[in-house]
């Protein structure tokens, strides 16, 4: 799986898909047929975050590099995304350079200056051990 962050930077377009199926198979089918990126649509979608670590599972083991869309700015459902393993959150209905300034809050890191407001669990443990 090639990172977000390297799919935005390379010269070539990334090939990518918002998903609003509940359909595992259907994301794993995709990163077999050469998507890169998949956008697990939690605004317009009839799941909920307890759908959403299956299908990041899901598309992870076939290469694709998952991200979350949440409903709007709430720094919990950020934050529980990225816990279950989002590679980035795309947030909609950013109107005011406020809001838009407000964004990054929920997803800083720890830094010298002291902790940020983030949660322990940071995307999947499991996986990025080396937070604890």
């Amino acid at each position: 799986m090639i990172s977000f962050t390297k799919l935005l930077s390379s010269p070539t377009p990334a090939i990518g898909m918002f998903i609003q199926s509940a359909s595992p198979e259907f994301l794993e089918a995709s990163g077999y047929a050469g998507f890169q990126f998949a956008a697990i649509d939690l605004e317009h979608a009839s799941y909920g975050t307890e759908t959403l670590v299956s299908l990041i599972r899901a598309g992870e083991a076939a290469g694709l590099s998952m991200l979350a869309r949440v409903p709007g700015l709430d720094a919990a459902l950020i934050k529980k995304s990225l816990d279950m393993g989002a590679a980035g959150i795309i947030i909609p209905n950013i109107d005011t350079p406020e809001q838009a300034a407000e964004a990054p809050a929920p997803v800083s890191e720890p830094t010298a200056m002291g902790p940020a407001d983030r949660s322990i669990m940071r995307r999947r443990t499991v996986r990025r051990s080396s937070f604890l």
